[in-house]
């Protein structure tokens, strides 16, 4: 089992649909039905059925999904540990906003940002 294979999976739980999943992950579709394949091979179950308007969490999938986070929860946090100790500072902001702040306010806030 590997890492992105989990990200791909929670990516694929949380958007409903492999195509949503690889779009929000920058990679793919065919990467991540792949990765979700390999993992459903190791698992030894299905854990999605694909239906035409995406994919749902089979009941093997729903009880994964619970781990799945909490593993990738601690990843993530040894991750930072790591950095914390290396000195390392950054990390990933996530922003949502309207077409009209994208063009008018956020190009100046993170030009402030960025001087910082």
């Amino acid at each position: 089992m590997k890492i992105n294979q989990l990200r791909y999976f929670l990516a694929v739980a949380d958007k409903g649909s492999v195509r949503a999943a690889a779009s929000a992950l920058g990679v793919s579709a065919a990467a991540v039905s792949q990765a979700l394949r390999e993992l459903e091979t190791t698992m030894g179950t299905p854990l999605f059925t694909r239906e035409a308007h995406g994919a749902v969490l089979s009941y093997a999938g729903r009880q994964f999904l619970i781990h799945a986070r909490l593993i990738l929860g601690q990843v993530s946090r040894a991750e930072a540990e790591i950095a914390q100790i290396r000195g390392a500072t950054g990390g990933t902001l996530a922003i949502g906003v309207t077409p009209w702040v994208a063009q008018s306010i956020l190009p100046h806030a993170l030009a402030r940002f960025h001087a910082l």
